[in-house]
Parts: C-alpha cells; structure tokens; sequence
C-alpha cells in the first residue's frame, strides 16, 4: 500500500483558513452559508480584504526584495569597485546592486 503525502503548507493554509472561519462563526454568529445577503452586499467586505492583501504584500515584496534601481551614488560606489570604473553603460556595476550594495542597503534597515 502506498504512503499518502501531505504538503505542510497546503496543511498551514487549512489550518489556518478553519481558524478564521471559527473566529468569524463566534464574532458574527454565522457562517459564509449565510443566504440573507446578496453578491452586491459581500463586495464591500471583499473590497476590504483585497486591499488589506494588496497593501500587505507590497510591505512584504518591499522588505524582502529592495528595489533594483540603483541611485547615482550606488553607481558611482560600484564603479569603483568594478573593472570597468563605471565606463561601460550595460555592465552590471551600473545596472544592478552587486553583493557590498544589498549588503549597504540590508544594515540600513
């Protein structure tokens, strides 16, 4: 007989979607089977949750991955350390924070 697998964080999401849904259930005395509300009515509430998610991810997209965009300052300071000195336009040194840049950026956080 096989093994069935589990996936631990398909498993979190359910964990974690019964325990909002018994949150709810005792702050509200009912469940999302409720029929005395029409589509029109869930929308405020799903507008709501879409712009909590949406502000919540670009928190954490932010804090997980700087911008990419390098400051004149940045190009200058990896110029100096490049081959190059910052004379070539596509060079990664001009385009992308190398390794001492993110580094800069992760301690000034």
């Amino acid at each position: 007989m096989s093994e069935t697998k589990t996936d631990s964080i398909v498993e979190a999401v359910r964990a974690d979607l019964l325990r909002r849904s018994q949150f709810g259930i005792a702050k509200y005395g009912t469940t999302l089977d409720r029929t005395d509300l029409s589509l029109r009515n869930w929308c405020p509430s799903l507008r709501g949750s879409v712009g909590s998610m949406t502000i919540n991810w670009n928190k954490v997209t932010c804090e997980l991955a700087p911008p990419e965009g390098l400051s004149a300052t940045d190009m200058k300071e990896q110029a100096a350390r490049c081959p190059c000195r910052g004379s070539d336009d596509y060079c990664t040194c001009q385009n992308v924070p190398d390794r001492t840049t993110l580094e800069k950026r992760q301690s000034a956080r």
